[in-house]
């Protein structure tokens, strides 16, 4: 897990220096530096640094500096050559941001546990559950009936001359169709839900704004799906946990946050033009969570009345 992570001259970030916990959630006004800061800690894995677009502000090289539960130090940019990392490297990241039309339910190719940046490759992996581990399909189709309505049965069907591998849903009504033709809001929950029961989960998970298409009574049950995710707790998950970053502007998503043991982090804009990000006052706040959630704070009070004068 990364405990703790300093960007310097990142994108809009001129210097941010900001601890992280299992499970973070950035929030913030549009344009604050939200999207920049998942991408900076995608570098952790991917070699892109170089790429001119990520040093918008200033002359000087940018940096990304992290630290893990352990105390060991990475760091990516400055002083270390071109391209070069210095001390650890997640082996695995996933940068997701779903469509706003919800991720496809057709995937190319058959028993495949990649799942994309886009959410697509579902049907894939359950099919790779059909042909390797059957417990772990009928775990997910119980979980995926309990969460959307009407729902009796997933079926994978070969398309496009075999080339491509589709998921069909069963309603209890005997009425079949392809789940590419479901809600935004239904494809992004067979998404999580094929996240959840991944054998093989990410070290880190950065989410942009998983509200997109969901009902509100719905985030709960997706905040503790991926609380569940980041402490190795579900049931037919993997065998570790999976660090969580996520990025919402959603009150509601937040009022399901804990934040005594989970972090939030404000992002905002600064009159020259660059973007800062602060930890929630927690005491300051304690005398407002007795009586109110903390996503009702962050709507009535805004983001400079969740942090320290």
């Amino acid at each position: 897990m990364i405990s703790k992570v300093h960007v310097q001259n990142y994108r809009c970030l001129k210097s941010v220096d900001v601890d992280l916990a299992p499970l973070t959630v950035l929030i913030g006004e549009n344009d604050t530096g939200k999207s920049s800061f998942l991408g900076a800690l995608k570098n952790f894995q991917v070699n892109d640094w170089d790429n001119p677009e990520n040093r918008r502000l200033g002359t000087e090289r940018g940096s990304i500096r992290g630290w893990n539960e352990r105390g060991d130090e990475s760091e990516r940019g400055v002083g270390i050559g071109k391209g070069a990392t210095l001390g650890w490297k997640l082996d695995a990241i996933h940068l997701v941001s779903l469509p706003a039309s919800g991720p496809a339910m057709t995937a190319e190719g058959t028993d495949s546990m990649r799942l994309g940046n886009d959410g697509a490759g579902v049907p894939a992996l359950l099919d790779h559950f059909l042909r390797t581990d059957r417990e772990r399909f009928d775990s997910y189709l119980r979980e995926a009936k309990q969460r959307i309505r009407g729902l009796s049965d997933l079926k994978i069907r070969l398309a496009d001359q075999n080339r491509h591998v589709a998921l069909d849903l069963k309603l209890e009504s005997g009425y079949e169709f392809s789940a590419d033709q479901a809600s935004a809001g239904v494809k992004n929950l067979l998404y999580f839900i094929a996240l959840a029961h991944h054998p093989s989960p990410p070290d880190l998970l950065l989410l942009e704004e998983p509200e997109n298409g969901l009902h509100p009574r719905r985030l709960s049950y997706v905040i503790r799906l991926l609380r569940a995710l980041s402490k190795g707790e579900f049931a037919y998950g993997g065998t570790r946990p999976c660090q969580v970053v996520l990025s919402t502007h959603s009150p509601y998503l937040l009022d399901e946050i804990d934040p005594e043991t989970e972090q939030v982090l404000v992002f905002s804009r600064e009159n020259d033009g660059s973007r800062t990000a602060k930890a929630i006052d927690k005491e300051g706040l304690k005398v407002f969570l007795d009586e109110f959630k903390l996503g009702e704070v962050w709507f009535n009070e805004q983001e400079a009345g969740l942090t320290k004068p």
